[in-house]
């Protein structure tokens, strides 16, 4: 199976499972309404009844304020119920348009991971093309004053000398100054080392 379809698959499993759980909240929810709604009616047509009762001094004011708080707080709840019934909606619709828009995004995600594993792919060439570079003396002869280290980086945007090469079968003079208080412990013909 194709790294498209895994990811498809999955992605489509997850949004399916969301969207029968909104489903089913939305079926508990309308049955839920449905019961609230006569309960409502029922407290309504009390909190009338107790009305009348009010204004035929057959009931007190508190008996009343019970009965009409009773409806108002089941008519709350009703609007609460309702306000989550929307919701769930807006979710399930919002979920509908995730299913549609999923090939696309899925399509979209594959070609950023391609992308993504071709720059490391071009990253890691260039690397190895910086690490393995030979570099070759035009002329056969001796290192002296090598300017670089082993592993250093080189800044290739400002070439440098990298060492000096003193020719094969060349030869070398040098011009040599020596302290005043050393004067005495040279003699002609002396070898020296040149560092």
């Amino acid at each position: 199976m194709s790294p498209k379809k895994i990811i498809d698959v999955a992605e489509q499993k997850r949004l399916n499972g969301q969207l029968m759980g909104i489903q089913d909240e939305l079926k508990r929810i309308e049955h839920e309404l449905t019961l609230h709604q006569e309960r409502v009616e029922l407290a309504k047509k009390r909190a009338e009844g107790g009305k009348k009762l009010l204004d035929a001094k057959h009931m007190s004011a508190t008996e009343f304020e019970k009965l009409h708080e009773e409806y108002l707080t089941l008519l709350q709840h009703l609007q609460e119920l309702e306000r989550t019934k929307v919701g769930k909606q807006n979710s399930l619709t919002e979920i509908h348009a995730q299913l549609e828009q999923l090939p696309i995004q899925v399509q979209a995600r594959i070609s950023d991971l391609q992308k993504a594993a071709s720059d490391t792919r071009q990253r890691r060439f260039e690397i190895e093309g910086r690490r393995v570079f030979e570099i070759r003396s035009p002329v056969a002869g001796t290192v002296d004053a090598l300017q670089v280290n082993e592993g250093q980086w080189l800044n290739t945007m400002q070439p440098s000398p990298l060492m000096a090469i003193i020719p094969e079968n060349s030869n070398l003079l040098v011009e040599l100054f020596v302290p005043t208080r050393a004067v005495g412990f040279i003699q002609a013909g002396q070898e020296v080392k040149i560092r």
